[in-house]
């Protein structure tokens, strides 16, 4: 067997050659709750000192290789920008595949304070089997786009990459979310605006409610208070749960705005014009607004890629399963020779 498994990998070498890159299993903790993450580090050979990206998630607990409905996007972006003579460090989220930590009662912060453990770890390597990084910058997608903003305005990164992450208020995202599926539905404006008035009302009344209190309480209280009272209980029969209510509510209080004008790293930030979840217009309008000016930094859209950053043709989440295509060429051309510039 052992013999055979050999001569399959000779084989194998043979007709494609030997990979670019070396793939090493690391982990690192988080020191605030002994988290351990455990992730990927693809590095290119024959480069000394290479640049390297930490890749964050998108938001609820996924693995390493962001996988979705059959697509693994952060794996093909990570052996890409390997072959280009970049390194990458992947990782499970905390409590989900290899990785331990507590999910409970977790927000956005805590995730932010995984990712800055590993680069803690990034940073504090050089002498060793691994080789020591020329910059260090952080990409990531959606939830984690927004978390490589946080980082970048504490001065934590040499860069980043934010693919579709959010830059306006949580809770203007999901009301941007709400209007656009009821609009899709053909429903008429003036019964949107409705809609979207009473759960605009429901999400103020909930970041304004006690820090102690559970979200499933809150919501009770407010579903009995509220003038439209059915949506405020369909909210608290999707957000029952109370540490996932905790992340939605600090998620709708949070206003990555202030964070993105103290950044003077480079930032790349970008977006699709049919992502139906981080709506291209609004939300790199906000970066351009509040981003410091700087010939380093690129903010750009890309026409007709939806929030997977795939060629589609409605952008609505039913159809990322239906596509062959894992992340646009195009897209992970422009990271590759954009960090490449720096």
């Amino acid at each position: 067997m052992k013999i055979n498994i050999l001569l399959g990998t000779v084989l194998m070498m043979a007709i494609f050659g030997p990979k670019a890159y070396s793939q090493t299993e690391v982990s690192f903790t988080n020191s605030a709750d002994g988290a351990v993450l455990s992730g990927t580090l693809l590095t290119p050979k024959d480069v000394e000192n290479p640049p390297v990206v930490l890749m964050v998630t998108g938001s609820g607990l996924q693995d390493r290789d962001e996988e979705l409905l059959g697509h693994k996007p952060f794996k093909v972006i990570a052996e890409y920008l390997a072959e280009r003579g970049i390194a990458s460090l992947r990782y499970d989220d905390r409590g989900f595949g290899k990785s331990t930590g507590s999910i409970e009662g977790v927000t956005t912060e805590t995730f932010k304070q995984d990712a800055i453990a590993g680069i803690d770890f990034l940073r504090s390597q050089g002498g060793g089997d691994l080789p020591k990084f020329s910059k260090i910058g952080v990409l990531g997608h959606s939830e984690g786009g927004t978390i490589a903003f946080l980082i970048a305005s504490e001065g934590k990164a040499d860069f980043i990459v934010s693919l579709a992450g959010g830059a306006t208020q949580g809770k203007e995202a999901v009301l941007t979310q709400n209007y656009n599926a009821l609009k899709a539905q053909g429903i008429p404006s003036e019964q949107i605006g409705e809609v979207v008035d009473a759960v605009e009302e429901v999400f103020d009344k909930l970041i304004a409610s006690p820090e102690d209190e559970p979200v499933s309480v809150s919501l009770q209280r407010i579903a009995s208070e509220s003038q439209s009272p059915e949506i405020a209980q369909t909210l608290a029969l999707q957000l029952r749960n109370d540490s996932n209510g905790k992340w939605y509510k600090y998620f709708l209080a949070l206003d990555p705005s202030d964070a993105i004008s103290k950044i003077t790293c480079p930032v790349m930030a970008i977006n699709g014009t049919k992502d139906f979840q981080v709506d291209c217009q609004e939300n790199l309008g906000n970066i351009r607004k509040r981003l410091p000016e700087s010939p380093k930094n690129l903010i750009k859209s890309y026409e007709g890629l939806n929030h997977l950053f795939q060629n589609c043709t409605t952008g609505y989440p039913t159809e990322y399963a239906t596509i062959k295509e894992d992340i646009a060429e195009q897209v992970l051309s422009d990271i590759s020779n954009w960090i490449k510039s720096l």
